[in-house]
């Protein structure tokens, strides 16, 4: 830290040279007098300049030779004042209804004009990110980006998130988007130290970045907007814009303070009704029984029943400090931020911190060459939980202990060893020490703990040699260590013999970009602007797992104390080398058309190849309003495109690779590596394929813009169609080759949707209320459409027994397949003489996890300083397997289980055959079935009536929910009220409720999580961590 703020002193004295003959202040209000922060303020025909602070106000000194100030607001008419001798100048900014030049930031960070876009781009400003007081930046786009899903991994301190647009343009590889940060692609990985179904929750990388140094993300969506990505483009691009200072402006310092308070969103419903046992008998711990059939507690004076789960559970707390200094004089910029995150999770002993440093400069040579440098340092971590499909997982031991033992042994402390430990050191649990890990042990005897150190950065130089030609070249860098250390204590149910696991992750991207942008404009309405660009990116892995097991002395984790030691070291090398252009052209900024070209050379290409693609797009867009004279249309544009893009490649399946031999069984037993102390390599049994070449997705886009009555409603609706072809399958080969599969380029998928993005404003008052409205609405169609020849299904990796996620022609993406109910040729359900129902032989359809459509509905009333936000989240259908409820039904803690237990109930259906029931009636088959059954245990631990033991559909359930994603109230604290605070320029009061209301009809935690986070099988609650919801207070200073 004392390092940081010596680098903030050098680089502030370096840049800083403010005149100081004479200074002007003043305040920019619109026409309703509201004051308008961001507006520049400059001096004519200089580089001086400053901007408008939340007041409005600004304090500008100027040059000797000042003699005009000019006020410049995107979407207001430019205005100029004459400074005569005046020291204070207030000014009144008309909107401009037909300006709509808004810069966005598109591929390689270059800026364009939104309305010279010919292709589907949505921002999100630093304000909207922010107000949700997430941790995570890829979590805080739910809800506001058209055509983006985001789903969480779990509510766990630090837990991850996952990101696609426009559905899955990959069959087997990876499907999320390409993320820029100012121009440098980072990397956004969730590396899994074990099965992702299992070990502890990870965190996506972006996590490592401090929202409050963004200043806007920008998706782009499609294809031609992605195009200038080629082989990288295939999942869209997220484009991050961090903060800079601005020339002319005075240091300016923010500090906010946020502190939040979260608790646990949703949960299972369990039972608390029959204590542990079977049959109405009660069976104590020592028994082992993990069955909760035993007697109703209320009717036993000597059991009783403890809320395990509500005490377990606590209110989480995350604090957050954020300090930034910015400003500039007329040739130099900077802007310098620290910020230090706490958070612990609702889980006790999980928690999550992150400290980031950040400092970028810009200078100004002459009017040739401008210098940008900028650098990012992380350090995040924290102590992780185990969960999901593990016998050490948090909310399996949880969930499945009955209701009369006592977790906590009586502790209110969770760190209380008397929870967890019996008086000989052994394991306590609801099973005698077998089964499952109490929580208690789990969180204090089996954490994960990582410590990233992370630094991101990059310099630039432009050379403009002559008007309209700018040079540009850019180098980035992305390096990051990711330390963890999981271990498992001696009397673990995972690892009775104690386990521990050092692994190691070292990732390095970096990229050295030049550009060449040449704008000219030929006479008065024809412009023209052509982008040359080289690219090189270079992305280096290497990860170390060390694995000890059986631990010789307890609670002493080094691997000294391991009995066996394994060791794997794993590192790959991805080179992409490629060319562009970009050109475009628009006549009287109403016609825009464009074209865009780059070709790719890549490590992972098949050599057999001429190892080169060509990614093409064209487009164009014309502004129809411009030829229209109806006072109601303010704007209206029509756009379309076609773009060819692409998926690289895995590394490495180009060649075959040799691999560690190892002991093989069989008549040659005797012949083992290590063989006389020396180690062996075989042939990898997949085949190399030197002919494979990366994916290809192409994308047809149909766009209207359209805004009426002065810009008071607006809508940009978008239809694409999106084909993947060339798609890459591991594909089975005959065993007499000696290998089993090989990769080939086979499958064709598609994805059709519509997005809209609707903005209006009902409400605007002369007295300053404003009311605004955004929707964001996403429907998107998938369907697998070929496979490779002789494969008719691809199970996706990390499913479930139960449910697992497959790709098969005819099908959505991850198609849901189980075992069914076995029924006749009308649907009725066949059952046995004894009344209980069958179960079909195989594997049928069973859900669609993806949704049938997605929207974000924001409202923003302001009056003066005053604002409240609300942003509502839908999510309509996309199925999920509830394998939780189905376990829990055969253990006998699911509050279904104990709804009428033991009593009798007959299954809807028909008799499968003609005979006699049980009861004694004689019936013919496909009558209604009339025998009843008994819901006991019978039913659900050895009859049909539970996830283990009987079929996986009635276990998928509706995803769907509507939830209030955030409120937020701020209040800007009026200048009048500040004036009596020396130093304090603007304050700003937020209270933020995130995740406060959930309707939705799935019975499990939030439908929001997925077990395993970051992996193409959506859909899957395996004993997953909840979610959370909270409230959080922030006060922001301006000094």
């Amino acid at each position: 830290m004392r390092k940081l703020l010596l680098l903030t002193v050098m680089l502030v004295s370096t840049f800083w040279s403010f005149a100081q003959e004479r200074t002007v202040t003043g305040v920019v209000n619109d026409s309703n007098g509201e004051p308008l922060p961001g507006v520049a303020v400059l001096v004519k025909g200089t580089t001086v300049g400053s901007a408008t602070n939340l007041e409005g106000s600004y304090t500008l000194s100027l040059p000797e030779d000042a003699t005009t100030l000019v006020f410049r607001l995107i979407g207001f008419v430019e205005q100029e004042v004459a400074l005569g001798n005046q020291s204070t100048i207030n000014v009144t900014l008309a909107e401009d209804v037909e300006q709509l030049d808004e810069v966005v930031v598109t591929a390689f960070g270059v800026q364009k004009s939104k309305r010279a876009l010919t292709y589907a781009v949505q921002s999100v400003d630093a304000a909207n990110l922010v107000s949700s007081q997430e941790t995570n930046v890829v979590s805080a786009l739910s809800g506001k980006v058209s055509g983006v899903q985001v789903t969480q991994s779990s509510g766990a301190a630090g837990g991850g998130s996952y990101i696609k647009i426009r559905g899955n343009a990959s069959l087997t590889g990876n499907n999320q988007p390409l993320f820029v940060i100012d121009g440098v692609p980072v990397n956004n990985s969730m590396s899994f130290t074990e099965d992702p179904r299992s070990g502890a929750a990870e965190s996506n990388r972006l996590i490592d970045l401090n929202p409050d140094d963004i200043q806007d993300m920008t998706v782009l969506k499609g294809g031609s907007a992605a195009a200038l990505y080629g082989s990288r483009a295939a999942n869209g691009v997220v484009m991050i814009t961090t903060k800079k200072g601005k020339l002319g402006s005075k240091l300016t310092a923010n500090y906010s303070y946020s502190v939040e308070g979260s608790t646990v969103n949703k949960l299972p419903e369990i039972q608390n009704e029959y204590g542990q046992g079977w049959y109405g008998e009660y069976l104590a711990p020592e028994t082992g029984n993990p069955f909760s059939f035993g007697p109703k507690i209320s009717e036993d004076p000597d059991l009783k029943a403890y809320d395990n789960v509500g005490s377990f559970f606590q209110t989480g707390l995350k604090q957050e400090h954020s300090f930034n200094i910015s400003g500039g004089n007329e040739v130099a910029t900077i802007y310098a931020s620290v910020s230090r995150l706490e958070q612990e999770g609702i889980v006790p002993m999980n928690t999550f911190e992150r400290t980031s440093a950040r400092v970028t400069a810009t200078a100004k040579f002459n009017d040739l060459v401008k210098l940008t440098s900028s650098a990012n340092y992380t350090n995040s971590g924290g102590r992780r939980i185990q969960q999901g499909s593990n016998t050490s997982g948090l909310m399996l031991g949880l969930l499945r202990t009955s209701p009369t033992f006592d977790n906590s042994n009586g502790s209110d402390d969770p760190s209380d060893p008397s929870a967890y430990l019996n008086p000989d050191g052994t394991q306590r649990n609801y099973r005698g020490g077998g089964g499952y890990d109490n929580p208690y042990w789990t969180i204090n005897q089996n954490p994960m703990i990582d410590d990233v150190n992370r630094f991101m950065g990059y310099s630039k130089v432009d050379v403009t040699p002559l008007e309209g030609l700018t040079v540009t070249y850019r180098f980035g860098i992305d390096t990051y260590s990711d330390k963890r250390k999981q271990q498992f204590a001696i009397g673990s149910r995972t690892v009775p013999a104690g386990r521990l696991i050092n692994y190691n992750l070292f990732n390095t991207e970096i990229t050295s970009d030049i550009l060449v942008n040449y704008s000219k404009t030929f006479g008065e309405k024809l412009g023209m602007n052509i982008l040359l660009g080289h690219s090189l990116n270079h992305r280096n892995n290497t990860s170390n797992y060390i694995q000890g097991e059986g631990l010789v002395m307890p609670d002493f984790y080094n691997m000294s104390n391991a009995g066996t030691i394994t060791t794997t070291e794993d590192e790959y090398t991805i080179r992409t080398v490629g060319s562009f252009i970009d050109a475009s052209f628009d006549y009287n900024n109403t016609l825009f058309l464009g074209a865009t070209l780059r070709r790719d050379v890549a490590s992972t290409f098949g050599s057999a190849t001429d190892n080169s693609f060509i990614y093409p797009s064209v487009s164009g867009s014309f502004v129809f309003s411009e030829l229209l004279d109806v006072d109601a249309i303010s704007y209206g544009k029509i756009r379309a495109n076609w773009s060819q893009v692409g998926n690289q490649p895995p590394v490495y399946v180009t060649q075959t690779y040799q691999t560690q031999a190892f002991p093989v069984s069989g008549w040659i037993d005797a012949f083992e590596f290590p063989f006389g102390g020396q180690l062996g390599l075989t042939e990898s049994n997949i085949l190399g394929n030197a002919y494979l070449k990366p994916e290809k997705v192409f994308t047809q886009e149909l766009g209207l813009e359209m805004n009426f009555f002065e810009n008071r409603v607006g809508f940009d609706v978008t239809g694409y169609v999106k084909r993947s072809e060339d798609l890459i399958i591991a594909v089975p080969v005959a065993t007499s080759s000696g290998y089993t599969s090989t990769y080939m380029n086979a499958g064709i998928m598609e994805n059709r949707g519509v997005e809209v993005a609707l903005n209006v404003t009902p409400i605007k008052t002369e007295t300053g209320f404003t009311w605004d409205m955004n929707v964001n609405f996403t429907k998107n169609v998938n369907e697998v459409l070929e496979l490779a020849e002789g494969v008719d299904v691809i199970s996706l990796p990390y499913g479930f027994s139960g449910a697992n996620q497959r790709l098969v022609k005819g099908e959505a993406y991850g198609t849901l397949y189980g075992s069914v109910w076995d029924t006749d040729d009308n649907g009725n359900v066949l059952i046995g003489l004894d009344g209980v129902p069958k179960v079909a032989a195989g594997e049928a359809i069973i859900g669609d996890p993806n949704p049938d459509w997605l929207a974000g509905i924001r409202n923003t009333f302001t009056y003066k300083g005053l604002s409240l936000s609300a942003l509502i989240d839908i999510r309509q259908g996309g199925d999920i397997w509830n394998g939780t409820r189905g376990a829990l039904n055969y253990f006998g803690m699911s509050a279904e289980s104990a709804d009428g237990r033991n009593e009798d109930f007959v299954f809807q259906g028909v008799y499968a055959e003609s005979g006699e029931t049980a009861d004694g009636k004689s019936v013919q088959a496909g009558d209604a079935n009339s025998t009843a059954i008994t819901k006991n245990i019978d039913w659900y631990a050895s009859g049909p009536g539970s996830g283990f033991t009987g079929p996986s559909q009635p276990y998928i359930e509706d995803g769907g929910w509507v939830r209030l994603r955030e409120l937020t109230l701020n209040y800007q604290l009026p200048s009048s009220l500040l004036s009596k605070v020396p130093g304090i320029k603007g304050a700003r009061v937020s209270i933020t409720g995130r995740n406060l209301w959930l309707k939705t009809d799935y019975t499990g935690v939030d439908p929001e999580t997925n077990l395993g986070g970051a992996i193409n099988a959506q859909g899957a609650d395996y004993f997953n961590m909840p979610s959370t919801k909270g409230v959080s207070g922030t006060i922001r200073l301006t000094f």
